[in-house]
């Protein structure tokens, strides 16, 4: 196994073993050479040429990172993936709950509007992180690194948008349009979301997270069949596995409870930094305080959801808010590397400091 397979292992290993809650803070390392696929390619036998050429390529883009930058993207992906299970998982447990078709249209419509709002937000940071790369503010490795994290968050988009549509079908059309629903629309917009990410943003995703990016695996979608909208729960609800169960929920809103903390203190940084009104970073601000205050009123209800014996829809809701603390906190982060300055963590201390005033920059940001 060679140097850059280790690393890649050892990146995967150390992300599965973190708590999920804790910050990463990926070292980015200037991009300083670049090995040609081409040179290494045999002159005779065109078929095992391209394929010499190909693998060459591919250890190319994988040795042009530091490892800080490939653990940047493996934990970049990752969040992206956990956070589109838990919210087909929320989206499921919302549709069950709600009692009649007008609520459940209720539900799509909120659902459709919110991914239209995702998708717009995806193709700016596309843009964005392609003029960071392209006037030399990035390197190579942490271009890769966010390219392949932006390709996990379309992909789990996609996967939304597809459940979301097919719910959306099954309900009545007079009940859609009273809602405002466009199903056409929703299944454009998988298209566009599929449209965002072509060949060379998948190969560099592929590269640094495997063939599987954005798989949802085994996840189940909505509450366990034969279970009652509104009181779902794990196993029998009894005994032993309510127990289980409960102390599964209990963990996860504690959980919620430290990622939001950590969230609004990056928030509060990011608005003592941000000053203008619009722009890049008054954007990211918004962006954080938006989904900050998501995480808030989820955690709420999986506490409410708890209290009431809900216990499967608590663990859901808890899971969903501590994704929406970490992407607020991204955020955040974005806004005070867009304003200007540097945000660096060391233990559970963060400093702020303008990079005016420093020769290099850390940039923590992981898209």
């Amino acid at each position: 196994m060679n140097r850059t397979t280790v690393l890649a292992v050892a990146a995967v290993l150390l992300v599965a073993a973190a708590p999920l809650g804790a910050a990463v803070q990926p070292a980015m390392a200037d991009d300083t050479s670049s090995v040609s696929g081409s040179a290494t390619a045999s002159a005779s036998g065109s078929a095992a040429a391209m394929t010499n050429h190909s693998t060459n390529e591919s250890t190319n883009n994988s040795s042009a990172m530091a490892p800080g930058e490939r653990l940047a993207g493996v934990f970049g992906v990752q969040q992206a993936e956990l956070q589109g299970s838990v919210e087909q998982r929320a989206f499921g447990v919302r549709i069950a709950a709600a009692a009649s078709a007008n609520a459940k249209a209720a539900v799509v419509a909120n659902q459709s509007a919110e991914l239209d709002q995702r998708l717009a937000a995806l193709e700016e940071r596309k843009q964005r992180v392609q003029a960071a790369y392209e006037n030399g503010s990035i390197s190579k490795g942490a271009y890769q690194a966010r390219m392949a994290a932006l390709a996990a968050q379309t992909q789990t988009l996609t996967e939304l948008a597809n459940t979301t549509e097919q719910t959306a079908r099954g309900l009545p059309e007079d009940v859609l349009r009273e809602h405002g629903v466009n199903v056409s629309a929703i299944a454009q917009l998988q298209q566009q979301a599929k449209n965002l990410t072509g060949p060379e943003v998948a190969a560099i995703a592929h590269t640094i997270a495997g063939p599987t990016i954005g798989a949802p695996g085994n996840v189940t979608r909505g509450p366990p069949a034969g279970v009652p909208a509104g009181n779902v729960t794990v196993g029998n609800g009894t005994g032993a596995n309510a127990t289980v169960s409960e102390q599964r929920a209990r963990q996860a809103i504690n959980q919620a409870e430290a990622q939001i903390a950590q969230a609004d203190h990056q928030v509060s940084r990011a608005t003592s930094v941000v000053t203008a009104e619009t722009g890049e970073a008054a954007t990211a601000l918004d962006q954080a305080r938006s989904n900050l205050s998501a995480a808030k009123t989820t955690l709420a209800d999986a506490r409410t959801a708890l209290e009431n014996g809900n216990i499967e829809t608590a663990l859901t809701l808890a899971q969903q808010a501590q994704a929406n603390a970490t992407v607020a906190e991204e955020h955040a982060r974005s806004a005070i590397e867009l304003s200007g300055s540097v945000s660096v963590t060391v233990g559970t201390e963060t400093t702020t400091t303008s990079s005016t005033t420093a020769p290099t920059t850390t940039d923590t940001s992981l898209v």
